[in-house]
């Protein structure tokens, strides 16, 4: 019984570009609440300055939630597109396999 998984070249060599690419889950986390503090500050600290309680604190977590959205979702679509692409060409690399098997086939019934 294994209870951990087999650790590989590819295996460390994708969790590598996953981490350095920033698509996994925990680094978008970090990410989200250190915008959504420095948004936060920075509208305390404009409404501290200009004498209006919460504006400027509701605008900057606002502006910080929308550009955090955006952000995350052109990702999203990004590698949705990437996933896309690649699941494309295992299939027109499957079928090309497919074909030469046919054609390998046809040629050994035409003897």
């Amino acid at each position: 019984m294994k209870l951990l998984p087999r650790i590989t070249r590819d295996n460390v060599r994708e969790i590598s570009e996953r981490s350095r690419r920033g698509s996994d889950g925990l680094n978008q986390g970090i990410e989200a609440a250190l915008v959504l503090v420095l948004f936060l500050l920075v509208g305390f600290g404009l409404d501290s300055w200009f004498g209006t309680t919460p504006i400027m604190v509701i605008v900057m977590s606002v502006l910080a939630a929308v550009g955090l959205f955006a952000t995350f979702k052109m990702r999203y679509e990004q590698r949705m597109d990437q996933l896309d692409a690649e699941r494309r060409a295992k299939l027109a690399g499957a079928s090309t396999a497919d074909d030469d098997v046919a054609e390998e086939h046809d040629a050994e019934t035409a003897r």
